[in-house]
């Protein structure tokens, strides 16, 4: 898996707009398919639902296999506070691994978030 964006402004936004509905759930699970990304899930009180597809339009470069990932999403949203709206996110798969970079000009910062096993619902 390889995904690259340069909309750092949105992406950003659009999990901080999940995590905030989310609040009480810091385990999500990512669906990967060849057309989108796809996130639906319920909060802990099964009151709200947050559902966000990224299609793979947003991305200047999205390489993946249909996989489904968990990841906590509070560990994803404080990494994501790390990066400022001109730098690159690329996110790459390495087994057990979700290895997130912040790249501006030719300084490239590396953070790698542990997947996690999520039920299948």
């Amino acid at each position: 898996m390889k995904l690259k964006t340069d909309r750092i402004k949105e992406f950003k936004e659009m999990f901080n707009l999940l995590y905030k509905g989310l609040q009480e759930k810091p385990e999500i699970s990512l669906n990967f398919d060849a057309d989108r990304i796809t996130i639906k899930e319920l909060d802990n009180s099964n009151i709200s639902m947050g559902i966000l597809n990224l299609n793979k339009s947003f991305f200047y470069e999205y390489e993946t296999e249909p996989l489904n990932i968990g990841l906590n999403l509070n560990d994803f949203t404080e990494v994501l506070k790390r990066f400022d709206n001109k730098d690159f996110l690329e996110i790459t798969l390495n087994n057990n691994d979700l290895i997130i970079n912040k790249i501006n000009n030719d300084f490239k910062t590396e953070f790698k978030l542990k997947t996690l096993e999520i039920e299948n619902k």
